[in-house]
């Protein structure tokens, strides 16, 4: 059950700040290989069911013509991996539209939906591609790095309706952060919509990194850390991904911690998880 308020405090609380901070050099994209090609079963990745409530706008937007001559909706997904968000996406999208039609569900899209899919890992698109319910008429996915502004130069300007940022940012080194949002801003029409989730400052799995694994790549970053896989994380607080958003003259819609406490019978501990959801708008 996601709360907010004490459950955070608590996090911040009970933080202890380690020491000897590391600074390293790292390659993302094998990184993230290796990492998709140990996880190359679609049972790793549960779906995001939850991302059409945490933004119900995805839905409307998709299904609902976004000018007179009603040109395809487009949602692009940065960092899709196996396909974990579109697909529930489409699915809902596919029952709106059917509802509204009174027609029957089939889950997939009409010719006025496109969707878009990049990621950094060459084996998370083609698990991707080997879905069952991936359409190549419907859906286009390439191998892309969203911190490397040429990799996106098929995407047209000012061509996207939606942009999901789904635990994508984190992974990225913060050097690279400014080159993640110029793509964005650059793709996405004006009033286009960016749904934000990431890993929350506090969350366990910031809490349980060890002294050490801290990586320093400037003298303001210290919320990054390295995985023993060699990935990353950065921690987010709200305030950080407005300043973010707002440098690039975007408009906040809201912003919410989603505490989240899971208990594991097995082990009989409370699993304690901080998350972020945003939702930015495009200024006009």
């Amino acid at each position: 059950m996601e709360s907010t308020g004490k459950a955070f405090d608590d996090l911040h609380n009970n933080h202890n700040n380690g020491s000897g901070d590391i600074e390293i050099r790292f390659d993302q994209k094998h990184n993230w290989e290796k990492f998709h090609s140990n996880h190359s079963t679609a049972e790793f990745f549960k779906p995001k069911r939850y991302l059409s409530q945490a933004f119900p706008e995805i839905v409307g937007r998709m299904r609902s013509p976004t000018s007179p001559t009603k040109k395809a909706r487009t949602l692009l997904e940065v960092g899709s991996g196996a396909g974990a968000a579109v697909f529930p996406i489409m699915r809902e999208v596919a029952i709106a539209v059917a509802v509204a039609t009174e027609e029957n569900v089939v889950v997939d899209v009409d010719v006025d939906q496109k969707y878009i899919c990049v990621d950094i890992s060459p084996k998370a698109i083609e698990l991707l591609q080997s879905q069952p319910l991936y359409n190549p008429e419907f859906i286009s996915s390439r191998v892309a790095d969203v911190a490397n502004l040429e990799d996106l130069d098929f995407i047209p300007d000012a061509s996207v309706d939606v942009v999901l940022l789904v635990f994508v940012l984190s992974a990225v080194p913060p050097e690279s952060f400014p080159i993640v949002f110029e793509n964005v801003n650059r793709v996405l029409k004006p009033g286009g919509l960016v749904c934000f989730r990431d890993y929350g400052l506090y969350d366990m799995t910031m809490l349980r990194f060890k002294v050490g694994s801290r990586v320093v790549t400037s003298e303001q970053i210290s919320r990054t850390f390295l995985r023993g896989d060699g990935t990353l994380s950065t921690f987010f607080d709200l305030a950080t991904v407005d300043v973010l958003f707002a440098q690039i003259n975007f408009s906040k819609v809201d912003a919410n911690y989603a505490c989240v406490e899971n208990f594991n019978r097995k082990t009989k501990k409370t699993l304690r998880r901080v998350f972020l959801n945003s939702r930015f708008v495009k200024n006009l």
